[in-house]
């Protein structure tokens, strides 16, 4: 009974690995209570580990001790993968989204309960992400929708569990349609919107919602702060850890193991608190109280609970590390997935290394022995490039005609495979793309205003291309239809990164409501859109720039938004210096007088 009541428990502790704005190839591997699936670059399915419920998806239940390919279905190209507790979900070339495993609660969004050993399609949309918790799951959807399905227990499907107690298959949580990426936890979730909000719902009992309280009443969806600036999360079984812009590493929850990283190993903490200093975090995923993390110089370092030697930190190790601890090796990495005590990692040269708990066959290394350091397993899985994200979705209508059109990709891009060659539309608009390394988007900025109500097809090629020399899968398209309105503020959106943004839709009301109401104001902006289109290009290359514009510009949209306390700071001023030079005058006479 011992052994059953903990097997349940680690099931219960699983966790998805996929982290969809910069968790570099996050979504090619992922890692479950006790089992593990990866896709090679050529897009093919390998798993391995436990597989009483089908998890694994080779058509039967008996466990893999070493990495087997998928076959017998009709799918042999995926792109995206996620792992729960004993189930899979997983999202192939063409976009559609696929699960098989144990169906308790509906996890498998099919509308049925019956396990399933080989993968079932359960949506023939498009999908761009998907994350999978104990017992639900959830998807962002190419119109930039997020939708989940099964158990509502702890409200972690966006509803109250006495209005909803279970969803058999993917329903929209709301009826937004700008979310980026998604992390789900054991019972909780934690997602991200285009414009860098973060929101989190679902057990809260422990503050992995980061509201800053904990409590036992399951949360709806919330906003984290007030900051717009994450491009990465990760949920574990009661904490969660994310990324911000600026390469910044965050924690929040239960701090029991350590996994907090702030040096301590207990307490709660129930809002987003910085880990040290460092400024080039840039993926994370989380395991059942451990996390595991890149730099941007490929090392990989590991906090939290090492009973099973879980942070790959070798032999000898202690019990837990309270803060990031560098695995000594020697490889640079390009993807990390954490299971529920244990660590899969590919390598830039697409080889994959395994470590922590091995009881189940969960390292496939072929034996049950545990290792507290990277194991070679396979190679041949290069990460490939995925689009995490576009600015317009798919589908969006009323698109204005001097938008910017963004993408985000799941890693590090190469900038010099991000041309118009590469960045495509039809019919053609002229243009020059620009890319951003700290947020991996890239930006079309038009020469001029693009035609109005016209249905634009946008198209990602192959072309593009990883840091590492990794070329995308398949091309990605999207669509969206523009109208007639007037033109949006270039420098404001190259210095922002997205004309969504709160300062540009600022000052674009400037501009409506006043500027454009008079002569002077109207000789202004036909100035402004005559010669910014040239300097938005510069100030959008250049990191430094766009900081420095940002700064200048966050002056004047406060300006603009608080007119009347502004009117206070010429007089103030004049105050100020008033008094300034009679102090000094005073001191000039005592020390005369001295």
């Amino acid at each position: 009974m011992h052994g059953k009541s903990y097997a349940l428990v680690v099931a219960v502790l699983a966790l998805l690995t996929l982290v969809g704005l910069s968790d570099a190839g996050a979504a090619t591997i992922a890692a479950g209570s006790n089992f593990t699936v990866a896709l090679k670059s050529d897009g093919s399915l390998w798993a391995w580990g436990a597989n009483g419920s089908g998890q694994l998806g080779i058509g039967s239940t008996t466990s893999a001790m070493t990495p087997t390919e998928q076959t017998g279905t009709t799918i042999t190209n995926w792109t995206a993968v996620a792992a729960g507790s004993d189930f899979t979900v997983a999202i192939a070339s063409d976009g559609t989204l696929w699960a098989w495993g144990d169906d308790t609660n509906s996890r498998l969004g099919d509308g049925g309960t019956a396990n399933q050993t080989s993968p079932v399609q359960i949506s023939s949309s498009v999908w761009l992400a998907v994350s999978a918790g104990s017992n639900f799951a959830v998807a962002i959807r190419s119109d930039g929708t997020l939708c989940a399905w099964g158990s509502n227990a702890s409200g972690q499907l966006g509803v109250l569990p006495s209005t909803v107690g279970s969803e058999p298959t993917p329903t929209p949580i709301d009826s937004v349609t700008t979310w980026s990426a998604v992390a789900a936890g054991s019972d909780f979730v934690v997602a991200l919107q285009s414009n860098g909000t973060m929101w989190a719902w679902g057990d809260n009992s422990i503050g992995q919602v980061g509201s800053g309280v904990a409590s036992s009443t399951p949360s709806l969806p919330v906003q984290i702060g007030t900051d717009r600036t994450w491009k990465a999360v990760a949920a574990g079984s009661s904490f969660a850890v994310a990324i911000a812009l600026d390469g910044t590493l965050w924690t929040w929850g239960s701090n029991g193991s350590g996994q907090l990283g702030n040096g301590t190993s207990s307490g709660v903490t129930t809002t987003p608190t910085q880990v040290g200093s460092g400024t080039t975090w840039s993926a994370v995923a989380a395991g059942s109280d451990f996390a595991v993390a890149l730099q941007s110089n490929g090392s990989l370092w590991a906090w939290g609970d090492n009973g099973s030697g879980q942070l790959g930190i070798g032999p000898g190790a202690p019990a837990s590390e309270a803060t990031p601890t560098a695995l000594t090796t020697s490889t640079t990495w390009s993807a990390v997935a954490a299971g529920s005590d244990f660590a899969v990692a590919v390598a830039s040269d697409g080889g994959l290394w395994t470590w922590g708990d091995n009881s189940s066959y969960e390292l496939g290394d072929g034996t049950t022995t545990s290792q507290s350091a990277p194991e070679s397993i396979m190679s041949g899985f290069n990460v490939r490039p995925t689009v995490t994200s576009t600015v317009p979705a798919d589908g969006a209508t009323d698109v204005e005609i001097d938008s910017t059109i963004q993408v985000t990709f799941s890693e590090a891009m190469d900038p010099t495979s991000l041309t118009t060659a590469t960045f495509v539309f039809s019919p053609a608009v002229a243009g020059a793309v620009v890319y951003d390394p700290s947020t991996f988007t890239a930006t079309f900025i038009p020469s001029g205003n693009m035609p109005s109500q016209t249905a634009f097809t946008a198209t990602i090629t192959t072309g593009v291309r990883d840091v590492n020399g990794n070329n995308m899968a398949a091309n990605y398209t999207w669509s969206f239809t523009t109208e007639t309105k007037k033109p949006r503020c270039f420098i404001a959106t190259a210095a922002y990164g997205s004309s969504l943004d709160y300062h540009v839709a600022a000052l674009r009301a400037f501009r409506d409501n006043y500027l454009l109401t008079n002569r002077a104001g109207r000789s202004f902006v036909d100035f402004y859109y005559r010669y910014s289109p040239p300097l938005a290009r510069i100030i959008a290359r250049h990191p430094a720039l766009r900081a420095m514009t940002r700064w200048a510009l966050t002056l004047v949209v406060y300006g603009v938004m608080h007119p009347l306390v502004c009117g206070f700071i010429p007089p103030l001023s004049f105050v100020w210096i008033y008094l300034e030079k009679r102090r000094r005058r005073r001191k000039v006479r005592e020390r005369r007088k001295a």
